[in-house]
């Protein structure tokens, strides 16, 4: 199975907050691919890491060994617990977490997390996280032009 590195972040402005996600990875070529969003509504960083991750593994479309390269503790520590305590209801982000497993599952995909140090200089590091804020301030803007 071929192998592909992707680099997740997620923010929120405040702690629940509006947040934002992002990914990316670099083709062979060295062209870098992103793939972004936000949400308006109240979330958790915890979540908006998840949601780019999740976002990660929906994109690629042929079965993969997907490398998630990360600064999340949460990702990778939860990942570390079998598929039962991720999808327990009472799990946070329990719909994320179902979601991403079906996600793996429904692509046939292999998926392991790699840590990365956040703010470490690491290029595509910064990329996701520059993505991720970036995103915090387009929800801010719609949030204002829906006023």
């Amino acid at each position: 199975m071929k192998k592909i590195l992707i680099y997740s972040d997620g923010a929120c402005s405040g702690n629940p907050g509006i947040g934002g996600w992002a990914n990316a990875h670099k083709k062979s070529n060295g062209t870098k691919l992103a793939n972004y969003g936000y949400t308006t509504e109240r979330v958790t960083n915890n979540a908006m890491e998840l949601k780019a991750a999740l976002e990660a593994v929906k994109a690629v479309r042929h079965p993969r060994d997907i490398v998630i390269v990360t600064d999340s503790r949460y990702l990778i520590t939860c990942w570390a617990h079998d598929e039962e305590w991720l999808m327990s209801e009472d799990r946070p982000n329990h719909d994320l977490w179902v979601e991403f497993i079906h996600a793996v599952k429904n692509g046939k995909h292999t998926v392991s997390f790699e840590k990365v140090k956040g703010h470490s200089g690491d290029e595509m590091n910064s990329l996701v996280d520059r993505l991720a804020r970036q995103q915090i301030k387009e929800a801010r803007h719609k949030l204002y032009e829906d006023d």
